[in-house]
């Protein structure tokens, strides 16, 4: 018996702390972390403390009357404090603050479980360890009833917390589907009013981006109408486009996704494109992720135009052999990045009897 009220004891010294933080924190709120904190950290060690105060019960025979064995009567004591001090730190946790998502039907008490489960469990106990034995059978039932009625109030709070998370997950999914759906709407008719308002010459390299296979079928058919509106000044129009380090991809896009009249010349505007690549390649501040697309997109122009007239397999070779001269900068150091697209363009080039060995 003395070594429970001394767990008792301790269980005490807990509660006053607990009340103490609670009183000291005004009643919480969403920013009062530390708070909540120390509550919480305060949960195991009151778990511990019940628990030797209760299993002190179980060794002086007070709970014999239940006809059980010793083993499943440590087990049940055990099991009891546990969920009551779920109770507790979870009230401790949440006090003042109604952002955690607590059960509704937890809202009200969700400060003061916090002194009240351990106090109801120190009060029993205290008067269970010292009662005479004729009283024990009514001592117990309330720790039972109390016990029941804890155990219940943590399965009925995790299986409504389990449902209210998951709602909110669906609705925050839902909401984020949403809005991201508004943000390629409005982007999309962005493009569309842009490519109505844009001029066949002027805006030649807008249209061009507005082509390829990243837009609507609208906004693509009408930017491509505007392109190709420009008649005889289309060919040079592309191959300024082509030939500038800073649009040759939006062209080479452009030649992916769309067909022109005269598949010939675009091949020509391609290998020389191509070209400029490689020798861009061989220069310093590159990425690694823009190296990668930019090769398969190169790849993808080769097929488009294959067949076309025009042997693009030489500008390959050349691409190819720049990008094993590529250096990306990583800290403080330059490495060597051996770049997946080398695998798909030397079968490429192996398709096409390009490679010299």
């Amino acid at each position: 018996m003395i070594l429970g009220n001394f767990c008792l004891g301790l269980a005490s010294l807990g509660l006053i702390l607990i009340a103490l933080t609670l009183s000291q924190s005004g009643g919480g709120g969403v920013n009062d972390t530390g708070g909540s904190f120390i509550l919480f950290f305060l949960s195991f060690p009151m778990f511990v403390v019940l628990s030797g105060a209760y299993c002190a019960l179980v060794a002086g025979g007070k709970l014999d009357w239940l006809g059980a064995p010793r083993g499943p009567q440590y087990f049940g004591v055990v099991v009891s404090c546990l969920a009551l001090t779920i109770i507790m730190g979870a009230s401790a946790v949440a006090h003042g603050s109604a952002s955690l998502g607590l059960p509704w039907m937890f809202r009200p008490i969700q400060t003061w479980a916090a002194v009240a489960a351990p106090g109801a469990l120190i009060a029993i106990g205290f008067l269970w360890l010292n009662s005479a034995p004729e009283n024990a059978p009514v001592l117990g039932r309330a720790f039972v009833g109390l016990s029941v009625a804890g155990i219940a109030a943590v399965g009925i709070a995790l299986t409504s917390w389990f449902i209210s998370s998951t709602a909110a997950s669906e609705q925050q999914a839902h909401a984020k589907i949403e809005a991201i759906e508004k943000q390629n709407s409005d982007s999309d008719r962005q493009d569309l009013e842009k490519a109505k308002s844009a001029d066949p010459e002027k805006d030649f390299r807008s249209l061009l981006s507005l082509a390829n296979q990243y837009h609507k079928p609208d906004t693509r058919k009408l930017a491509l109408d505007k392109i190709l509106s420009n008649g005889a000044k289309f060919a040079p129009l592309l191959a300024e486009n082509l030939q500038d380090e800073y649009s040759y991809t939006i062209g080479l896009r452009f030649l992916r996704d769309c067909d022109v009249p005269d598949r010939a010349a675009a091949a020509g505007l391609g290998r020389d494109a191509i070209l400029l690549g490689a020798k861009l390649l061989r220069g310093p501040n590159h990425y690694a992720s823009e190296v990668e697309d930019e090769g398969q997109l190169i790849l993808d122009v080769a097929d488009k135009l294959d067949g076309a007239g025009v042997d693009l397999t030489p500008a390959i070779r050349e691409y190819r052999a720049a990008l094993d001269t590529v250096d990306i900068r990583t800290g403080p150091r330059q490495v060597r990045v051996q770049f997946a697209c080398r695998g798909s363009i030397d079968r490429w080039l192996a398709r096409h009897k390009g490679m010299s060995g």
